[in-house]
């Protein structure tokens, strides 16, 4: 994993869901939306690391279990603007699933995504994790 440090998390939001949006089924942007975006490589797509599941953001939690790693994704009502009566926690789901469910309900719910990773599980092809300075 690669992490650096910006000052909030707004700063990068919008171009890493946008970004991630459209990751294909082998974890790579589709082409024609790579494309669009200037470039075969694509954007850098950065997610922030967070120690604990956030009010104010979509949390994509990722655990490792008996040698299985998996995602869960974290909603709380407070991150939905009003659209959820209360907190929601995903099942269990293979990482590359969590990542698009977080994705797409962040985009649905125009909410800021953020990545609990205590073991240290994130893909470095799914981006770069950052720290925010406090």
């Amino acid at each position: 994993m690669t992490a650096k440090t910006v000052a909030s998390r707004s700063d990068l939001f919008s171009d890493a869901v946008v970004a991630v949006a459209f990751f294909d089924a082998f974890g790579e942007l589709d082409m024609e939306i790579k494309a669009k975006l200037g470039g075969s490589r694509g954007p850098k797509n950065e997610f922030e690391k967070v120690d604990a599941v956030q009010p104010d953001a979509i949390t994509l939690e990722l655990i490792a279990e008996d040698g299985v790693q998996f995602g869960v994704v974290h909603c709380p009502a407070s991150a939905s603007g009003g659209r959820l009566p209360k907190d929601y926690r995903s099942e269990a789901m293979p990482g590359k699933d969590a990542i698009r469910a977080a994705v797409k309900l962040a985009n649905d719910m125009k909410a800021a995504i953020v990545v609990l990773d205590p073991q240290e599980l994130w893909p470095a092809e799914w981006g770069t994790l950052f720290v925010t300075e406090e």
